[in-house]
C-alpha cells in the first residue's frame, strides 16, 4: 500500500494542533512520550506549574483533533526530582498518574487501560527495582490508553492479543545518541499495531528523534509530528525519507 509522505512540523504541538483543528482533520491514534522535567535540555527554565500547564494543554489540544473513539496511547515516568520541586527533606518522587488522570477525565475522556513498560536497559538485574540515591530511579514507566468517547460503546481493538499484554518488554532499543530520551521502537510498534488500522493517522505531538514516525510509516499508517527541537530536523527527515 502506498503511504503519503509524513508531515513533520518544527514547531510547538500546539501551533499544529490548532492547524489541524482549524482545517477540520481528525487523527486515528495519537502515540507520545512528553517531556518528563528531568533538567534535560529542551526543559531548561521550567516551572512545576508550567510543566503542568504543557501537560494539560496537549490533552486539550488532542481532543480537537482525536475522532470519536480514537485512542491516546502515552508513555510517562513518576516525577523523580521531589526534593527540588517541592522542598521535601529527602529525595521523593511524585506521582505523575495523578496529573495524567486529571488531564484525561478532564477532557471527558476513559482510560481504557494501564500498562508498565519494564525498560531492561537499565540492566538493574531485579525486576521492578528501585534505586533511591540520589533520587528515585526506576527501571519501569507507564503506559496508558485513553480513548476518547463516541457515540457508540463499541470498543475497537485491532490485536486483541497484544492488547492484553500487562506488563511490555521491548527489544532493539534505539541508540541513546539518537535523542536524549528515546523510547524503544517497539513501543510504538506495539501502540500502532493494537490500535490503529492501515492507512489510518496516526500523530506524535512530541516528535523527538521520529520513532513514533517510523513505526507508523513502517505499519502503512499515515503520520503527523511535531517538534519544537529544530537541531533534530536533518536526522528526523532523513530517518523518515
Amino acid at each position: 500500500m502506498w503511504i503519503e509522505a509524513p508531515e513533520l512540523y518544527w514547531e510547538d504541538c500546539q501551533v499544529t494542533m490548532a492547524r489541524l483543528a482549524a482545517a477540520e482533520r481528525q487523527i486515528d491514534l495519537a502515540v507520545t512520550s512528553p517531556p518528563y522535567m528531568v533538567e534535560q535540555p529542551y526543559e531548561a527554565g521550567m516551572e512545576w506549574i508550567e510543566y503542568q500547564d504543557l501537560l494539560w494543554n496537549t490533552y486539550v489540544g488532542l481532543d480537537t483533533i482525536l475522532k470519536p473513539g480514537g485512542y491516546f496511547v502515552i508513555n510517562f515516568g513518576d516525577q523523580c526530582r521531589g526534593k527540588q520541586l517541592l522542598g521535601t527533606q529527602v529525595p521523593s518522587t511524585i506521582p505523575m498518574s495523578v496529573t495524567h488522570w486529571d488531564c484525561g477525565r478532564g477532557v471527558g475522556w476513559e482510560l481504557q487501560a494501564t500498562r508498565v513498560w519494564r525498560k531492561k536497559r537499565r540492566g538493574m538485574g531485579i525486576p521492578f527495582v528501585c534505586n533511591h540515591y540520589p533520587r528515585p530511579v526506576y527501571d519501569y514507566e507507564h503506559i496508558w490508553t485513553w480513548r476518547k468517547c463516541a457515540e457508540t460503546h463499541h470498543e475497537v481493538v485491532r490485536n486483541r492479543a497484544m492488547s492484553q499484554w500487562g506488563v511490555l518488554e521491548f527489544e532493539g532499543d534505539l541508540p541513546k545518541k539518537r535523542h536524549v530520551a528515546a523510547f524503544p521502537l517497539g513501543l510504538p510498534e506495539w501502540a500502532i499495531q493494537v490500535y490503529s488500522d492501515i492507512g489510518n493517522l496516526v500523530y506524535d505531538p512530541f516528535m523527538g528523534s521520529g520513532t513514533t514516525g517510523f513505526a507508523a510509516l513502517t505499519l502503512e499508517r499515515r503520520f503527523i509530528g511535531s517538534e519544537i527541537d529544530e537541531s533534530l530536523r536533518e536526522q528526523v527527515e532523513n530517518f523518515l525519507a
